[in-house]
């Protein structure tokens, strides 16, 4: 008999995407470490598993409004689920997994509409004649100065799916882009003349 759920169970419980209806703006879950046992030969007596959820700082509804979401709240939703989903489980059900959160990493966002996110895209359409203003689904420094009232943006060149893979890289000519349009938003946004 299997005991336990495996990786797409896990993600269905934790983001709640099976019906989808209020999920707090969670939109990530990866599996980052599985730890149980001190060999291949022997039945492991405990299990440990840690997983990096990430959720969105609001979210809005259909008639726009804004929710900010609580990371508590998202915490208790996320035990909850997990606990739940164990009763499916018997062996589960009997031995259910003790939960902690370890770390957390506030979401933090700026609005569109604020003035150094819009130099940042005058700048990226001047320079790259263009611009895609979007979420970052990771966790970056630009939240503690959020949390200081400074405001931050987070741009960078590349194919983020690229990012911390094992072929991480970024084009000669997208680095030197992303250099000129970071030296037009500064120029900008300090009122230097060009």
């Amino acid at each position: 008999m299997r005991k336990g759920l495996d990786n797409a169970q896990i993600y269905a419980i934790v983001t709640n995407d099976a019906d989808n209806v209020d999920n707090r703006g969670c939109r990530s879950v990866g599996i980052g470490q599985i730890e149980g046992g001190v060999a291949g030969s022997a039945v492991p007596g405990e299990c440990t598993m840690r997983f990096d959820l990430k959720y969105l700082p609001s979210v809005y509804g259909l008639r726009g409004e804004r929710t900010v979401t609580d990371s508590e709240q998202v915490k208790r939703e996320v035990s909850a689920r997990v606990l739940a989903s164990c009763q499916a489980d018997p062996w589960l059900a009997e031995h259910p997994p003790s939960l902690s959160f370890y770390q957390h990493c506030m979401p933090h966002e700026i609005e569109e509409e604020h003035p150094l996110v819009q130099t940042f895209a005058s700048a990226a359409t001047e320079v790259m004649g263009g611009v895609r203003i979007s979420g970052f689904p990771a966790g970056c420094d630009a939240r503690h100065f959020a949390l200081h009232g400074i405001p931050a943006v987070i741009f960078s060149p590349g194919d983020l799916r690229n990012a911390h893979s094992v072929d991480e890289h970024v084009s000669v000519d997208e680095y030197l882009q992303c250099l000129e349009t970071v030296a037009h938003a500064v120029i900008d946004w300090c009122g230097v003349a060009k």
